[in-house]
């Protein structure tokens, strides 16, 4: 499984959980989404693209 799909797989299990959370974005080293904390606040999850 390629990290991408890992961090896919994830974002799909909060969204499965109710909770809100972003596109999963392509940066130029890493893949980046946000979603937020109990409190609302934001919590950015990344995962580093192969080179």
């Amino acid at each position: 499984m390629s990290t991408y799909e890992r961090l896919a797989g994830l974002r799909e299990r909060i969204l499965t959980a109710g909770q809100p959370v972003g596109e999963i974005e392509t940066l130029p080293t890493q893949w980046t989404m946000t979603a937020r904390d109990p409190d609302g606040r934001p919590v950015d999850i990344r995962a580093h693209r192969p080179r």
